[in-house]
């Protein structure tokens, strides 16, 4: 489960159902928009900002690495990045429903990805995103911050 809908499967349950257009972005695809250290480690040599960010994910590296992680996933700003540059992901329209109950799967997210599915469509999942790509215009963001502070 991600960790937004985990803390409160009922109200995105209800969010899913509600017929609203929906773009999830989901473990999925942030887990491929990472960060290696070898690429953020030139931030230290930049602004405030890049700076701020490299220490950031310094920090955030060490808690990935007890797990098996060699990048940071960049999970909030695949959101962001999408509204700017939609072009950059790939995506798949499911039915996506929430489980709201069970103790075990409790605040997952169950897409139906059969070519006919039983439920209408109610959700555009991004799939995969150009990395490389979204690591330059992340970088270029912390740029046009630097030059402001």
């Amino acid at each position: 489960a991600e960790f937004n809908i985990y803390v409160d499967p009922e109200s995105a349950d209800i969010v899913f159902k509600s017929g609203i257009p929906i773009v999830m972005s989901g473990l999925d695809v942030t887990n491929k928009a990472y960060i290696l250290k070898s690429e953020y480690q030139i931030l230290k040599k930049r602004g405030k900002i890049s700076n701020f960010v490299s220490l950031l994910l310094d920090f955030y590296s060490k808690y990935g690495e007890q797990f098996g992680y060699t990048g940071n996933a960049m999970h909030d700003p695949c959101a962001i990045m999408y509204l700017l540059y939609p072009e950059l992901f790939t995506f798949e329209n499911h039915y996506v429903q929430v489980i709201t109950d069970s103790q075990v799967c409790r605040g997952m997210t169950l897409a139906d990805r059969r070519p006919i599915p039983e439920k209408e469509k109610n959700v555009k999942v991004l799939m995969d995103v150009e990395r490389e790509i979204f690591v330059k215009k992340l970088f270029e963001s912390f740029e046009i911050l630097d030059s402001k502070f």
